[in-house]
Order: structure tokens, then C-alpha cells, then sequence
């Protein structure tokens, strides 16, 4: 079989391919899906104690699915204890799955038809921070199928704007950097690519620049004709 020697594009996850749905929503629907009507500014004020916990710089995070999971229990007990029904394992159960929050991201309109184009021309994959949960939300956003591989920095021990990130995942794909580009909407990480070495093209949906030595684009429809400008 002979290698594939199509050029590799590491697409960042959150912010570039989904977005988060806010958890009072979340919380807000499911419950409401369970026939318990709870609005959203309830919900939001209900869920802040598991939020404050959650946003605590001092919480280690998780590196696997697992440790993830127990962290979704935590989340939701803390909820169902201001919600007045922490007894009540069955509906912590349901919420646990059903309010997962990689379950509710949102592809953006400009996400699967850009991938669509590209993928019969470059080899495709995902690199992004946080654990496997990110991962998950790609999948749930419809986009998994069209990456030849994913990657979740601290499953990988590394994470951008750290260069062992990128080296870590182009060696895991089994292509170089300097022939690899990065599609990132964070600036930091997009600066971290390029000292890496890769090619780097920062999305601007909300604008800004990290430099003048990426190319950027407001949206992932601009990213193929870009390309093409490039591998001329």
C-alpha cells in the first residue's frame, strides 16, 4: 500500500468546528423533556454552585473518560442538591447522560461542508485541549466521520500552546509539522503552532489576529480557496 501522501490540517475543536450550548439550557430542555418544567434563569441559578465548582482554577482536570464521568456526577449531584431532590438517584441518572454537554454542541453552519470539500484532498484530523469530552463533541456535532484521527491534549500529556502538543500529534498521524497546517481560533495556540513549525491559518469568528505571519479568515468557508492559494 503505498503511504498517503496527502498534506494534513489539525482542526482545533471548540470555537472552530462547535459551540457550547449553555448549561441552564441544557439542564432547562432535558428537564423539561422529563415532564419537570424548569426555566432557564431557574436552571441557571440552580446549576451555580456546580458551576463555581466546576470553573475552579484548582480542580484537577480529567484525562479519561472515566475520571470525566465521575466529574458529570459531581456536577449533577451539586445540581440535585439545590434542586431539592438529591435522593432522587434515577433522575440524576437521566441527567448524567442525558445532560452531558458534548451531547449539545452546536456544528457550525460553515463546519461540515468546508470539511466535506477538503477531505478527498488532505488527510484530516483534530487536535484539541481538555480531555476525551471535547472529542465527544465533535462526534455528537456530526463531524466525527469525516477526521482520519482525534486528538485530546491531555490524553495526549501535552496541550497547546505547549510545542509537545503538536509534535505529539503530527507523530501520532505519522506526518511532519512543517508539511502540516493548523486551523485555530485561539491566538495563543495559533502563535504555538507556527514556533512549532506548521502552517497556521487563524479563524477569526470573533476577531482579532495573532500576527501577521498566519493567514486568517472569518469563517472555515474562506479555509479551501485559501488553501489552494498556498499549495500553489
Amino acid at each position: 500500500m503505498s503511504p498517503d501522501t496527502r498534506p494534513a490540517i489539525f482542526f482545533d475543536a471548540l470555537g472552530t468546528l462547535f459551540d457550547l450550548t449553555p448549561p441552564q439550557v441544557i439542564f432547562s430542555r432535558v428537564l423539561s423533556a422529563l415532564g419537570r418544567e424548569l426555566g432557564e434563569e431557574e436552571a441557571a441559578r440552580l446549576l451555580s454552585r456546580a458551576n463555581r465548582w466546576w470553573l475552579d482554577p484548582s480542580r484537577p482536570p480529567s484525562r479519561t473518560t472515566e475520571e470525566e464521568l465521575d466529574e458529570r456526577r459531581v456536577y449533577v449531584r451539586l445540581f440535585m442538591e439545590e434542586y431539592g431532590h438529591a435522593r432522587d438517584a434515577a433522575l440524576a441518572e437521566q441527567l448524567e447522560e442525558q445532560a452531558y454537554w458534548a451531547r449539545w454542541a452546536q456544528p457550525f453552519s460553515d463546519a461540515e461542508p468546508v470539511l466535506q470539500e477538503l477531505q478527498p484532498e488532505y488527510r484530516l484530523a483534530v487536535l484539541s485541549n481538555g480531555g476525551p469530552s471535547s472529542l465527544d463533541a465533535v462526534r455528537y456535532a456530526g463531524l466525527g466521520g469525516y477526521f482520519e484521527q482525534m486528538y485530546a491534549g491531555l490524553e495526549l500529556g501535552a496541550q497547546k500552546p505547549d510545542a509537545r502538543a503538536y509534535e505529539l500529534a503530527a507523530q501520532r498521524l505519522g506526518v511532519s509539522l512543517q508539511d502540516s497546517w493548523l486551523v485555530d481560533d485561539t491566538a495563543a495556540n495559533a502563535e504555538g503552532g507556527m514556533t512549532a513549525g506548521m502552517r497556521v491559518v487563524f479563524l477569526s469568528r470573533q476577531g482579532g489576529s495573532p500576527g501577521d505571519s498566519a493567514p486568517t479568515i472569518a469563517s472555515l468557508a474562506e479555509l479551501p480557496k485559501l488553501l489552494k492559494t498556498y499549495m500553489r
